[in-house]
């Protein structure tokens, strides 16, 4: 594979989501071989738990690679995690000459996005469910459900939420929050990394409200009369629309299986929009609660511990998922466009 073609390859793999935008990711190259690399320390440490979240995000970008190196008359072997001593090395794919395929997700990699407007609450149309669950098979060893239920929709929404009260209330993850935000378009521009203001899709009285609560003393003094709640519940409501809500259920706990929850993931977004759809991730409190069924769940109070083990438990009920763990969970329906995009690096890329 010529020079070009590769970086190519790679660019479109890079437009996967990640944390925050942090684009955990490096790569190596020799021959027709690409090592990636995942950067631990890129995504917030709290969040990111056994570096699950950054390892969601190379299976996107492995997903994003497969798609795109098929239009161009390559397929890949990929193997995950291939070093026992250096476990930061995510996979190493090897690109072999093939016939041109072009995948019909092949031309969505650069429209997808995360979308989080309020969506309208129209139900989706059968051939759009058929689409979406048709994602479903034992290559990525997860599973893609879906619900349109407004009961269950309305009932996650309030759980999920949890999660920006928690974060509201807690100095170490408040901070960091903050810190990963880029509050101007020069920013945005400079960065190319975090979460730019403008795609919170923040209403001009929350922007207000959003910015003062930046600092943490005014934050804490605003949560004794109940800021904190009531940002829960306006991101309640917002949550609680859309045509259908999707989750991601990982069949184990390694990392191999949370790289692969990661490409199924990609998947179903990609499907998503190429129906026309949009899609807004929401795993915030579902990576707490792994902290805290783990027994990890500093620097939460025990109260809101208990409080995340009671809404992840909440979801799973709902669902009736008896085994896995939810690793992702999407908000699915017709919001129409972003305010804006978040911007990507050029990928770091070493030829040896």
């Amino acid at each position: 594979m010529d020079k070009s073609t590769l970086q190519t390859i790679i660019g479109l793999g890079c437009m996967a989501p990640s944390g925050d935008n942090s684009q955990p990711w490096r790569f190596e190259v020799k021959g027709d071989t690409l090592k990636i690399f995942n950067l631990p320390n890129k995504d917030n440490p709290i969040y990111n738990f056994k570096q699950r979240g950054s390892l969601m995000a190379h299976g996107a970008l492995l997903e994003n690679i497969d798609i795109a190196s098929s239009s161009f008359g390559y397929k890949t072997i990929c193997n995950l995690l291939p070093d026992n001593s250096n476990a930061n090395l995510v996979a190493q794919v090897t690109f072999e000459k093939s016939n041109i395929a072009t995948s019909p997700l092949y031309g969505f990699i650069e429209k997808r996005s995360t979308n989080r407007k309020p969506y309208k609450n129209y139900p989706l149309l059968d051939k759009e469910v058929q689409s979406l669950l048709s994602i479903n098979n034992d290559k990525f060893g997860s599973k893609f459900i879906l619900s349109e239920d407004e009961n269950i929709k309305k009932k996650i929404a309030k759980a999920v939420s949890t999660n920006e009260f928690i974060a509201l209330e807690t100095k170490p993850l408040h901070n960091i929050f903050f810190a990963d935000i880029n509050w101007t378009e020069e920013q945005e521009q400079s960065k190319k990394t975090g979460l730019y203001i403008k795609t919170l899709e923040l209403p001009p009285p929350g922007r207000f409200m959003f910015k003062l609560a930046r600092n943490w003393p005014v934050v804490n003094k605003l949560n004794k009369v109940g800021f904190s709640r009531l940002a829960s519940k306006g991101n309640e409501q917002v949550y609680s629309t859309g045509s259908a809500i999707g989750i991601i259920v990982t069949r184990g706990g390694n990392a191999s299986d949370f790289v692969n929850a990661g490409r199924l993931m990609q998947k179903a977004w990609l499907t998503a929009t190429s129906l026309g759809l949009s899609v807004q991730p929401v795993a915030g409190m579902l990576f707490l609660a792994q902290r805290v069924i783990e027994k990890e769940a500093e620097p939460l109070s025990e109260k809101n511990a208990e409080l995340v083990k009671k809404s992840y438990n909440e979801i799973r009920e709902l669902f009736n998922i008896k085994e896995g763990t939810i690793s992702m969970l999407l908000r699915i329906g017709y919001g129409g466009e972003p305010t804006a995009k978040s911007l990507r690096k050029n990928p770091e890329i070493k030829f040896v």
